[in-house]
């Protein structure tokens, strides 16, 4: 059998016919799961009260979508509250359902969301499914599935999703489409923007050992930054101090107006210990974010350079965010429920690459490289 190239994350999985044309058991499972809590959402989606910053994000959409409908001048979006600091692209989404949708503001966007986690739950058991069979798969999907759903991940499933698929458009070799899913994680929340250099340096190692065009490189790494240009970009350009103050010095605590201290962070031990005397007050956490955070990614650069899986790339942005996390000022319960999923993925994985074989990476050095 022909060795699997290096970037590949899964060998071909064993299939047997099942009942009525159902891939065995574990399948047929799967899609019950799926039917399962797509109905939940359905039938549920209806019953949720408002957050108490569901009524201001509502809001925010309504600003952001009259941004581009109003060729660029309605600048409302860009000074609401602090609503700025956040991307908006969820939000858009919702506003632009809800001019068509049958239903109340609110359970449309409560319906988006739960439909986006449905989404999600697939792409987790595609992706088990692809790197240990069938039955990974299924238990995977019910596993994970609280990630989604329940109220601890909260809205981290709007860009954990795509990572998930774009994992799985790796593995299935659709690199552009990878590119895309990945971008717009990092355009849905900055979490995953620690993913784009590394994934980068993934593409170009693949492009080499593959000999690709000049053209197909750069256009996967342009599916890499396309959705957070066209998200972002405009807002930057508009006035880029603005958005550096609002996006960047807010949470970090540089400016007047910073995001208070608490959470499960180092920033809570200093407060616990009074070294810092109040949750409001200054503390230059982003030298402690950069002192912790630069020696860890660049390993992992070295890392991906040595080792270029995807794996790799997955373990060191999780890494590198754990330690961001830890010295921010503020560490929400959500995010150390992302840094857990984002650990559990990077493994699984690695582990579907191991399955495949120890000498995957030798093979492509080894072997003549494919055409472009």
């Amino acid at each position: 059998m022909k060795s699997a190239p290096f970037w590949s994350i899964s060998g071909t999985a064993d299939v047997r016919p099942g009942f009525l044309g159902i891939e065995a058991s574990w399948d047929g499972a799967a899609r019950a799961l799926f039917l399962a809590v797509t109905i939940l959402v359905v039938i549920t989606f209806t019953d949720y009260g408002i957050t108490w910053d569901e009524d201001v994000h509502n809001y925010y959409g309504i600003l952001v979508l009259n941004y581009y409908l109003s060729g660029f001048t309605d600048l409302r979006a860009t000074h609401w509250q602090d609503l700025f600091n956040y991307g908006g692209a969820f939000d858009m989404i919702a506003a632009i359902l809800n001019h068509v949708s049958p239903f109340d503001t609110y359970e449309t966007r409560h319906l988006l969301n739960g439909l986006v986690g449905v989404l999600g739950l697939v792409g987790v058991w595609r992706l088990g499914r692809a790197l240990a069979g069938p039955r990974a798969g299924f238990l995977a999907a019910l596993f994970l599935d609280p990630f989604f759903y329940l109220a601890q991940g909260r809205n981290d499933i709007l860009f954990l999703a795509p990572i998930v698929l774009g994992v799985l458009a790796w593995e299935r070799d659709r690199p552009m489409l990878a590119a895309l899913a990945f971008g717009a994680a990092a355009a849905f929340k900055p979490f995953a923007v620690f993913l784009l250099p590394l994934l980068a340096l993934l593409v170009w190692r693949r492009s080499r050992a593959e000999r690709w065009s000049t053209a197909r490189q750069l256009s996967v790494l342009a599916g890499l930054i396309l959705p957070g240009l066209l998200t972002i970009a405009p807002f930057f350009l508009w006035n880029p101090g603005a958005y550096w103050a609002d996006t960047v010095s807010f949470v970090s605590g540089s400016d007047p107006h910073r995001y208070p201290i608490q959470g499960y962070g180092f920033s809570e031990i200093l407060l616990l210990l009074k070294i810092i005397p109040s949750p409001g007050a200054y503390f230059p956490f982003a030298i402690l974010q950069a002192l912790g955070t630069l020696p860890v990614f660049a390993l992992g650069i070295r890392r991906v350079v040595g080792r270029p899986t995807l794996a790799t790339v997955l373990w060191w942005a999780t890494a590198t965010l754990a330690v961001v996390l830890f010295f921010s000022r503020f560490v929400n319960d959500n995010y150390l429920a992302v840094v857990l999923f984002l650990a559990i993925l990077a493994g699984a994985t690695r582990r579907g690459a191991r399955r495949i074989g120890q000498h995957v990476d030798r093979d492509v050095f080894t072997r003549p490289a494919a055409a472009a």
